[in-house]
């Protein structure tokens, strides 16, 4: 599953933009990566952020329809934390 990710907020609030394929990762972890996206909540409105400089994270599936999601920092589940970690590493500055 390729999903693309791009970071908002901070306290410099620069987006930075990357993209992991799930394939990459181990395959128990791919698994249940794979699994938390599915769930994640497609088409609602993008929650307030928690704090104000605090981050989000704009997570799209690029496998299909193209659904996005936005969750915050502190909503990300270690399920999750793979996928983002692996995009932010390949992550670019926008």
């Amino acid at each position: 599953m390729r999903v693309e990710i791009v970071r908002r907020g901070g306290l410099a609030g620069i987006a930075l933009r990357g993209a992991v394929d799930t394939t990459e990762l181990p395959a128990d972890v791919a698994s249940r990566a794979e699994a938390a996206l599915r769930a994640l909540p497609f088409g609602q409105p993008p929650p307030p952020p928690r704090h104000p400089d605090s981050f989000q994270y704009q997570i799209t599936l690029q496998d299909g329809d193209g659904r996005s999601a936005v969750v915050n920092e502190s909503d990300v589940s270690a399920e999750l934390r793979p996928v983002i970690d692996a995009a932010r590493s390949r992550g670019q500055i926008q």
